[in-house]
């Protein structure tokens, strides 16, 4: 019985590190998505954000 208890906690041990492996897999993945997507759009993305804030900017002048 103890041994049969010992097993299932080993293996409930070796499934949480694989579910841990896993997902910190997919996190980097993720991450590196993330980045490689922010290296492509980030110079539109601040030109647009430099465009709404001077249309923002002229807004507030003009009142």
């Amino acid at each position: 019985m103890e041994d049969a208890f010992q097993k299932l906690q080993n293996d409930g041990k070796n499934s949480f590190k694989e579910v841990l492996n896993k997902l910190a897999s997919e996190t980097q993945k993720s991450v590196s998505d993330f980045i490689t997507t922010l290296t492509e759009q980030g110079p539109k993305l601040m030109n647009a954000a430099m465009a709404a804030a001077t249309v923002f900017k002229d807004a507030l002048d003009k009142k």
